[in-house]
């Protein structure tokens, strides 16, 4: 027998052995699961004696429709893919024997798998929602058609390679009803649901999620390198004495990690309450790494890894709730890497639903009304992830904007607005910024520099004409929809301005540069940085960085490897920390830096400003000509 060790985890021991019997199935891996169904066959592993010779059938009423075999290595792990079975409601059996001993899995059903993760909203369970006892009671009749798996809570400084005991698992493999629903994800369930009874064979919910984590303590080493996270100290939020794990990876490691050798069909994902000020934007060394980077390097980073260690897809569809009303807007745009809408070529293969209109006045930031938010994630997956391209559910998604010749209003033209067009509730909701601030309006989303400007229906279904205001000092250069914390006539229920007639969908809160000269997103982050499986981690920790993208806007004033700045923005820094324009010592110097890092407008940082601006932007005011021996001071 093979005693891998012990792994010290947060509150928890995690206990990783191999096998005390000739042979066995790895944890996970149990009575009652589903089994990823088509494709290239499902990925199953275990251990057994070591150099043994492992057989491995799958039955269906006593019939072997499927056999193929494994050789345990020298650690004992044996690994294979089977053969490809259809998906249905037949109960299999599968064995896996070395000599005269079997390990046996029975009632198991072929179907698609999703992995739900996340923070609260995807960790609360159904007896949070509204009408919990009614959805509770409906579960019965998914007894037959939909296998749950919730994983228990645990984290680590280091990878594991097995999920926990399956006595530590908070349920195990069971089939769905009221009684193992009721302390199950919501989110997960609900969207499960919708899925099953559109696709019509079975499907398998995990769902490994906890409440209050932060998006790095989901991500793996590599993830938080290429974003310059330092993956032993991780995103701040919370502190020692908070409930759930902060440190980057710790999550990751013993609740996502030991999944990767299990085939999966998809991803459902709802975080990022607790990736705000202090979270979204970490600052380690010289940068702050940003959700827009943590963000696109984890869908890339669970792609590889599911397709490297299983048979699951290397474009695994992933799917995400967008934040909710009282979350920071400038999260909900990281999430569409400043694309308005997904799938995009940032984000490929990824879909989303909008919960901007379903604040909750008792719940707070935990929404209770998870059943309208999951149809629109469940739409959303059935048009991106099972290609049914005739399933519209993205909502309007803004374009472009024009202004008029006379410059007093401005044409915002949306696509995919469906059949019928645009359904506008009210006026409300947008806002212009002047093109003399387009830089700082874009980079910081500063309500100062922005006006209301009134909606009304373009000429065209799918156009809307913008009023500007009386006294703007125009031409418009951003434009702007729903981008605050509690948007769309909050705490009113599905009262955003703006919506499509087909199927009541929002249109998602946006920025968007007027003209083609406006502001534009930055460039996509580079995912080819996920490294093989077999590359120590270890080795990946930053000892610095750079920024992952180029800057758009326009730059004017200074310029030093790293940090952009123009006099607006200056202007702006000073104002909101009170910097002095006369030369002050290099320690006061680290004082305000500090001080500008923690009360700066963190809920609207865009990825391109890393933390070398803020001694940039000190340098600049406190030492003009000595920027270089200022720089130098700080690093």
């Amino acid at each position: 027998m093979l005693i891998q060790g012990l792994i010290v985890a947060i509150g928890f021991v995690v206990c990783t052995t191999s096998t005390d019997v000739p042979v066995r199935f790895a944890r996970g891996f149990a009575d009652n699961m589903v089994l990823q169904q088509g494709g290239t066959g499902a990925s199953m592993w275990g251990y057994a004696t070591t150099a043994s010779t492992v057989s491995i059938s799958v039955e269906v009423q006593d019939r072997v429709v499927g056999k193929v075999s494994a050789n345990a290595d020298k650690d004992g792990m044996w690994k294979t893919v089977l053969p490809p079975q259809p998906p249905g409601f037949d109960l299999h059996t599968v064995t896996a024997t070395v000599g005269t001993t079997s390990a046996i899995l029975k009632n198991i059903l072929f179907g698609d798998i999703w992995v739900c993760s996340g923070q609260s909203n995807m960790d609360h369970p159904m007896t949070s929602i509204i009408n919990a006892s009614t959805e509770i009671a409906a579960a019965n009749g998914f007894s037959h058609s939909i296998r749950l798996l919730k994983v228990a809570h645990t984290a680590s400084s280091d990878p594991t390679v097995e999920l926990q005991e399956l006595s530590a698992l908070e349920t195990g493999w069971v089939a769905a009803s009221n009684v193992t629903v009721a302390n199950f994800s919501a989110t997960c369930f609900l969207t499960g649901s919708m899925l099953q009874l559109s696709r019509g064979y079975p499907i398998g919910l995990i769902d490994s999620s906890w409440a209050g984590v932060g998006i790095t303590t989901l991500s793996s080493r590599a993830s938080c390198a290429r974003c310059a996270v330092d993956a032993l100290v991780g995103c701040p939020g919370g502190g020692s004495s908070a409930p759930f794990p902060t440190n980057a990876t710790s999550v990751y490691n013993t609740m996502i990690a030991p999944l990767h050798r299990m085939t999966v069909f998809g991803i459902l994902w709802w975080q990022g309450e607790n990736s705000g000020p202090g979270c979204s934007q970490q600052r380690t060394n010289t940068t702050l790494a940003t959700y827009y980077c943590l963000w696109q390097a984890l869908i890339a980073d669970w792609r590889a890894r599911w397709a490297e260690q299983s048979s699951s897809s290397a474009e695994l569809p992933f799917g995400f709730v967008q934040l909710e009303p009282t979350a920071n807007p400038a999260i909900r745009w990281d999430e569409t890497a400043h694309r308005i809408s997904v799938p995009n070529r940032c984000l490929p293969r990824v879909f989303m639903a909008a919960a901007l209109d379903f604040g909750d006045t008792v719940a707070g930031v935990h929404t209770r009304y998870k059943r309208p938010i999951c149809a629109r994630l469940a739409l959303a997956a059935e048009a991106v992830a099972y290609n049914e391209t005739s399933v519209y559910y993205t909502g309007p998604v803004a374009a472009a904007a024009a202004p008029s010749d006379d410059g007093k209003t401005l044409v915002v033209t949306f696509n995919s607005s469906g059949a019928g067009g645009i359904l506008l509730r009210d006026g409300g909701g947008f806002s212009v910024c002047s093109v003399k601030h387009a830089a700082l309006c874009w980079e910081w989303a500063n309500d100062e520099y922005f006006a209301n400007a009134t909606a009304t229906l373009g000429t065209e279904d799918n156009q809307i004409v913008l009023a500007i205001p009386p006294g703007f000092e125009g031409p418009v250069g951003v434009v702007r929809y729903e981008w605050k914390s509690l948007p769309c006539n909050w705490p009113a229920l599905e009262s955003c301005p703006v919506y499509s007639k087909e199927n009541n969908l929002p249109a998602p809160p946006f920025m968007l540069g007027v003209g083609p000269s406006g502001p534009q997103p930055p460039p996509c982050l580079d995912t080819a940085f996920i490294p093989p499986q077999s590359t120590d981690d270890s080795s990946l920790l930053p000892s610095g960085g750079t920024d992952d993208v180029t800057p758009t806007a326009p730059r004017a004033a200074f310029k030093h490897p790293g940090v952009f700045v123009n006099a607006d923005q200056i202007t702006f820094i000073r104002k909101q920390v009170k910097i002095p324009g006369t030369p002050f010592n290099i320690t006061a110097e680290k004082v305000i830096k500090d001080t500008w890092l923690n009360s700066r407008n963190t809920s609207s940082m865009s990825p391109e400003w890393n933390g070398t601006i803020a001694c940039g932007i000190l340098c600049l005011s406190a030492c003009m000509d000595a920027h270089a021996t200022c720089l130098n001071a700080f690093f």
